[in-house]
């Protein structure tokens, strides 16, 4: 389990439902900001494991949402998107995101990952994972 701090999604999305009600009740969906640019390629609305694990709300143990957090919160759970390994393929380039940035449509977009895995893999450190 990871400490509560502020630099964790939860804390600040309890801080608007607290203080800012009228913004709140406008969330249709809550994404990271990759997962922001992951939809837009591919319209496909999830996230994975490793950045949501920034966000206290994923039972890390069992890589699922963390429904008794979220039901202790009071979040909407359908405002939540699917979670997946960060090599999973989550879509492909769609035609109308491919002719506005001038790609190719179909190339094949993975889930991703949070900074610190991907900084791992790229200064070449191999950690063992399952899922």
């Amino acid at each position: 389990m990871n400490p509560i701090n502020i630099t964790y999604t939860l804390p600040k999305m309890l801080w608007v439902k607290e203080n800012e009600p009228e913004t709140w009740n406008k969330v249709y969906k809550i994404q990271l900001a990759k997962d922001y640019v992951r939809l837009r390629l591919t319209n496909e609305w999830v996230s994975d494991y490793h950045d949501v694990s920034g966000t206290l709300l994923l039972d890390v143990a069992n890589l699922r949402w963390a429904d008794e957090i979220i039901n202790l919160v009071g979040f909407e759970r359908d405002k939540l998107p699917e979670l997946l390994p960060s090599w999973k393929i989550a879509g492909h380039v769609t035609q109308a995101a491919a002719a506005d940035l001038g790609i190719q449509a179909g190339i094949p977009v993975v889930a991703g990952a949070g900074d610190l895995a991907t900084e791992n893999l790229a200064a070449g450190l191999s950690v063992r994972i399952s899922y």
